[in-house]
Order: structure tokens, then C-alpha cells, then sequence
């Protein structure tokens, strides 16, 4: 009964969180924006296409994370996927041949 309690406090506490962060406090977003404009100007290149990167992933467009990157993830995820399977018939095919 008392985790019950606690989860239910624990629930209370980050609504209440998350609505103070979203009338009084400076989004993410906005904090992202405002340190990018305290940044110097002879950076390394690398940098800026490493923030374009990080923007790409963090795009609210609901494409999973492991999708972001169009066919190349695609293809990816399925070789990945195949070979999982692949593992398992041989895993499957070694059991049944047991003794």
C-alpha cells in the first residue's frame, strides 16, 4: 500500500514539475537558442554539423530515433534484424538436434 502512495506522490510531484517548467521557466529549446548565440564564431566545423545532428534527433516528427536517418537506418535496422533471426533459428536448430 505505502508504494502505491509513493508512486502516487512520485506522479503528483512531476506534473507539478513539468507545469512550473512550462509557465515560469525558459523552455529547453529557448536555452538551447540563447547558448548558441553566446558561441564564438571560429569553432571547428565539425561542431556545427554535430548541433545540425543533435537538432535532426530532437525534430518532434515521431520517427523513431533509430529511423531519423531515412534508408540508410532502414537498411540497417532490418540486416540487424535478419541476423537476430538468423541467431535464433541457429540457436533453435541446436537445441532440437540436442541429445
Amino acid at each position: 500500500m505505502n508504494s502505491v502512495k509513493n508512486v502516487c506522490r512520485v506522479g503528483q510531484m512531476s506534473i507539478r514539475n513539468l507545469r512550473q517548467m512550462s509557465t515560469g521557466k525558459k523552455t529547453i529549446v529557448e536555452i538551447e537558442q540563447e547558448r548558441e548565440k553566446d558561441l564564438p564564431k571560429d569553432l571547428h566545423p565539425m561542431f556545427y554539423k554535430l548541433k545540425a545532428d543533435q537538432k535532426l534527433y530532437q525534430k518532434p516528427d515521431g520517427i523513431p530515433i533509430h529511423f531519423k536517418r531515412g534508408a540508410r537506418d532502414k537498411i540497417l535496422y532490418y540486416i540487424t534484424l535478419s541476423l537476430v533471426g538468423v541467431g535464433l533459428v541457429g540457436c533453435a536448430e541446436f537445441v532440437y538436434s540436442l541429445p
